[in-house]
């Protein structure tokens, strides 16, 4: 295939954000792809190399890049063509707006002549999380092949999302006379799969995190009763002498290269479940959630390290309050309520499972999901660290990321250091970016400038 088509449709999709057009050159261009190579021209579509729970990334420095091409071909880099897609390959900085919903339209017109097939499409690669092996599979072997994507073990499962509720009453009204209500626990999402000695560990991004937890690693094993097993649980740090929930922020200690074993004993966790997905070579998700939740406390036995998130069955708001009362006392951010009798159903968001936060003293009621998506370089006591990060919302209709809000108060210099490390693998732009294609935010009615030593940078992970 010559990487020349590759570029063409490139540049087809970087003209329009109209998802019927980006659809149908993408049917183009999947038609012309050989099928041995179909995978790696999603995983480029995508902006990786690799299914992100594998984590590789080529982390070609930028400069380099530019010294490169420009050596190679004595070319100003504004006036290369098909040079600048591989330069944005190799920096990791290749954005075309595809979203994953389309490129399956996509594949499912290009490879059975329907769209309506997406949803066959959508469960494998629910339980695979690799687009690339589900493009493959439709390509080589058809439906009949991607019909029988099933979950396999250290391949992480794209996690089910809740929706928001804001009272006990608009709970009802979604979700009936009786449900099952779960402590909200303030700390990271984390999928654990398990097989006799061998234990990984990924994040609700899919990232593997393992490295950062070497404890559940040696000690998790020993609280299952069974073969293998896939489950869901909330990792909390705590207060080893009181055995009180310390917030996120105490967590995000252990999210360091270095010194993780000093971080284990600094920074004491459990491992709080509440679902599993796969036992004993079976999937478990077609399973109703009560049903669920009974194996999973045949299959993890409760001690110190190991727990199962407190659930109570609730039919009333009295109930639903009262639980939510306990829930906020013993450190939680709230319930999470979920139908007795649903499936769980991978990669979606949906009124199956729902989310209740309470206000309380001296405490938010409720809190906004934004994602970090810019920083400003510190002065002072700050410098060398971000003092500044630039926070964005998702925006469904236009699926781009949409700033909001900048945040500088409230970190200690701790803080800022575990922010830096785990931020600065990620920058792409250190430069003054062109404020039209990234993204605005104002100050009054005037968009906020920078002089030409800008201290702004933009990360490429959303």
């Amino acid at each position: 295939m010559e990487f020349s088509i590759l570029s063409d449709s490139f540049n087809k999709m970087e003209s329009t954000r109209k998802r019927l057009e980006l659809t149908q050159f993408l049917v183009e261009l999947f038609e012309k792809t050989p099928h041995e190579v179909i995978s790696k021209i999603v995983y480029l579509l995508q902006g990786k190399l690799r299914p992100d729970f594998e984590g590789v990334e080529l982390g070609v420095a930028e400069k380099l890049a530019i010294r490169s091409i420009s050596k190679s071909s004595g070319i100003p880099i504004k006036k290369i063509g098909e040079a600048s897609y591989i330069l944005k390959i190799l920096l990791g900085s290749l954005r075309l707006g595809i979203a994953e919903n389309t490129m399956m339209d996509a594949l499912a017109i290009a490879f059975s002549g329907n769209k309506d097939n997406r949803k066959t499409l959508e469960y494998a690669y629910n339980v695979s999380s690799d687009l690339g092996k589900v493009a493959e599979t439709i390509a080589t072997k058809g439906l009949e092949g991607i019909e029988k994507f099933e979950i396999i073990l250290f391949n992480p499962i794209r996690p089910m999302l809740a929706d928001r509720v804001k009272s006990e009453e608009e709970a009802i009204e979604k979700m009936g006379n009786e449900f099952a209500a779960e402590y909200k626990l303030d700390g990271e999402r984390v999928q654990i799969h398990i097989e006799g000695e061998k234990v990984v560990l990924f994040s609700r991004s899919l990232e593997n995190i393992s490295s950062y937890y070497p404890d559940i690693i040696e000690k998790i094993s020993k609280s299952i009763q069974a073969d293998n097993v896939i489950l869901e649980a909330e990792i909390v740090a705590i207060n080893e002498n009181t055995g009180e929930f310390l917030p996120f922020q105490e967590l995000m200690h252990r999210r360091r290269k270095y010194k993780i074993e000093k971080a284990v004993t600094q920074y004491p966790i459990t491992v709080n479940c509440f679902d599993i997905l796969y036992c004993n070579g079976k999937s478990c998700l077609e399973l109703e959630y009560k049903d669920r939740r009974d194996k999973l406390e045949k299959i993890v036995k409760e001690g110190e390290f190991a727990k199962h998130i407190p659930m109570k069955v609730v039919e009333n708001e009295n109930e639903i309050n009262d639980f939510l009362e306990n829930s906020i006392n013993a450190g939680s951010e709230g319930l999470m309520l979920k139908m007795l009798d649903k499936p769980y159903q991978a990669g979606t968001r949906g009124s199956y499972w729902l989310k209740l936060k309470r206000e309380y003293q001296n405490e938010l009621g409720d809190s906004l999901d934004l994602v970090v998506i810019g920083g400003f370089f510190g002065k002072g006591r700050r410098t060398g660290n971000y003092g500044t990060l630039l926070l964005a919302t998702y925006d469904e209709d236009e699926d781009i990321f949409t700033s909001i809000c900048k945040v500088g108060t409230g970190f200690s210099d701790e803080d800022l250091d575990q922010l830096y490390q785990m931020l600065s693998p990620k920058v792409t732009i250190k430069m003054l970016p062109p404020m039209k294609k990234l993204f605005h935010y104002t100050k009054g009615r005037k968009k906020v400038a920078h002089d030409k030593k800008s201290d702004i940078i933009v990360l490429k992970k959303y």
